[in-house]
């Protein structure tokens, strides 16, 4: 991986928040449960204002090898899962969810890098829309009081 990519990936990661929890069993971890009651501990905005006090190139690329480190889930093995999953939902973003800004950017893309895939997915075809590509009663009124 480039350079850049890892400061674009480690940048996502810290300005939105992104994976406090990765949970590869389909449980929230337990940081992602504090996260959802508002009882964040504050790690992610510590590592954010540390790397931005950094100076240099090296010290950025230390601090990143360090962050990806300590969020290794297999830490006696060469590849580093957490890190992989993080970057592969930022490519699904970036291929799906790109709409004039990077998908990692968009509201969907960031909900899916944090969270992952859905559990579940509804596909409509658009046959229960109505004549127009309107929504029925919700966009137009029968009666003149509206």
């Amino acid at each position: 991986m480039t350079r850049y990519a890892s400061f674009i990936a480690l940048a996502a990661f810290l300005t939105f928040g992104i994976g406090t929890a990765i949970s590869f069993a389909g449980e929230p971890a337990p940081a992602e449960q504090k996260e959802k009651k508002g009882m964040t501990s504050g790690k992610a905005d510590e590592e954010k204002k540390a790397f931005k006090g950094l100076q240099n190139d090296e010290e950025k690329e230390q601090f990143i090898e360090q962050f990806w480190l300590s969020r290794d889930p297999t830490p006696d093995t060469e590849e580093n899962e957490y890190r992989e999953e993080h970057y592969r939902r930022i490519a699904y973003a970036n291929q799906n969810f790109a709409s004039g800004i990077p998908g990692w950017k968009s509201d969907r893309g960031m909900i899916y890098i944090k969270y992952g895939p859905p559990d579940e997915r509804d596909q409509h075809n658009g046959a229960d829309r109505a004549p127009g590509g309107g929504r029925g009663d919700l966009d137009a009124r029968d009666d003149d009081s509206g």
